[in-house]
């Protein structure tokens, strides 16, 4: 602020110049005063402004691609772009040559690599057995010289493990069959013995001591049948017989059979031949031919 008295500059807030002693007008003064404070404030407002401009401002837009694309080069631009690009291509065919590949690798045609696919983890072979078939016994050994009857043959070879070699010749013996409900007897005319057959795959054989005269009185339940003769005797004696087998479910039956014995047990295939002048079950048509090894350690098996 100058004096309009002295012309020299005095601080605004005075009320007279302190070189003249002019006083100053007061709404002169005021005028200053005012223009002072609107130009501070102007001032701070235009600091703010760009603050916030500087706070709030977006990176630069890119160049778009689409009108870069369209342009025509000209002739010598278009040859200098060539020599440049090729001796771009140059040195990063160079540099990729010097790096180690990366399956994420760009070849200069700007195309991304495709990673080739993995190979597949390798699969365990599965190894499936061969249809077990019955095994073929191996030939007779010296200790073997005793032949087996063709007849048996098939339980032989199905059985051989179990069942040794043969002790003896076959022979044709009178046999006598009954099933039951849980099982079958089997009698032998040459040893006179009962074999007690289990469902279970279990049996017992003990000798026939019945006197021949003996007779069992049971009454079977509707469609059962009740023990007679000798099955009748080993069902009532031996223990646990009847309440393991049950009632029998068919008639005793009188036929004729093949019996071979081997070392661990016999083989018996009931025929039609005739053994005797006796009636032979085994001739009627709805006769089942039974195929039986029996074996010493206490189990039986039906073929």
């Amino acid at each position: 602020m100058q004096c309009p008295n002295c012309k020299r500059t005095i601080q605004p807030s005075r009320r007279t110049c302190p070189y003249c002693g002019h006083s100053l007008p007061a709404r002169r003064r005021e005028v200053l005063l005012l223009g002072l404070t609107a130009a501070i404030i102007f001032v701070l407002f235009f600091a703010g402004g760009l603050a916030l401009a500087f706070l709030h401002r977006s990176p630069p837009a890119s160049p778009p691609i689409a009108a870069a694309a369209s342009a025509t080069p000209s002739p010598t631009h278009t040859a200098a772009a060539a020599t440049t690009t090729a001796a771009a291509a140059q040195a990063t065919a160079t540099t990729v040559a010097t790096l180690p590949p990366s399956p994420t690798a760009v070849p200069a045609t700007g195309t991304p690599t495709t990673p080739p696919p993995a190979s597949p983890a390798p699969t365990r072979a599965v190894v499936i057995p061969p249809t077990l078939t019955p095994a073929v016994p191996p030939p007779p050994t010296p200790d073997c010289t005793t032949p087996v009857d063709p007849d048996i043959t098939p339980l032989w070879q199905a059985e051989y493990a179990q069942l040794g070699c043969a002790t003896g010749a076959a022979s044709d013996i009178w046999s006598a069959w009954q099933e039951y409900e849980h099982g079958a007897m089997l009698w032998r005319s040459d040893t006179k013995q009962i074999t007690i057959l289990y469902e279970d795959g279990h049996q017992q054989t003990v000798a026939d001591t019945w006197d021949g005269n003996t007779v069992y009185n049971d009454k079977a339940p509707a469609g059962l049948v009740t023990p007679e003769r000798g099955f009748a005797w080993a069902w009532h004696n031996q223990a646990g017989v009847q309440s393991s087998l049950g009632w029998a479910t068919s008639d005793e039956l009188g036929f004729c059979a093949h019996l071979q014995p081997f070392e661990h047990g016999f083989a018996f295939v009931s025929t039609g031949t005739p053994c005797s002048n006796e009636l032979n079950r085994a001739r009627e048509p709805g006769f089942r031919p039974l195929a039986i090894v029996v074996l010493q350690n206490g189990s039986w098996n039906r073929y």
